[in-house]
């Protein structure tokens, strides 16, 4: 999970995902700036973010950080 929002609002929509979709293993939330990092040391199908965001090779799934 990418955000340039605030931390603790994305972790707490992290958590909503964590309950509603349990078969999903989330990370993060990561900032922007460090994702590249991310992607470099874990195994990632796809990309939830809070901001229009794009990464080559990844699909973004951009949500309301309000979910």
């Amino acid at each position: 999970m990418i955000t340039d929002n605030s931390y603790s609002l994305s972790y707490i929509l992290k958590t909503k995902i964590d309950i509603y979709i349990p078969d999903i293993i989330c990370f993060g939330p990561v900032y922007s700036d460090k994702i590249n990092n991310k992607l470099i040391n874990e195994s990632i199908d796809f990309i939830i973010s809070t901001e229009k965001f794009s990464i080559d090779n990844y699909e973004i799934v951009t949500v309301d950080p309000f979910l």
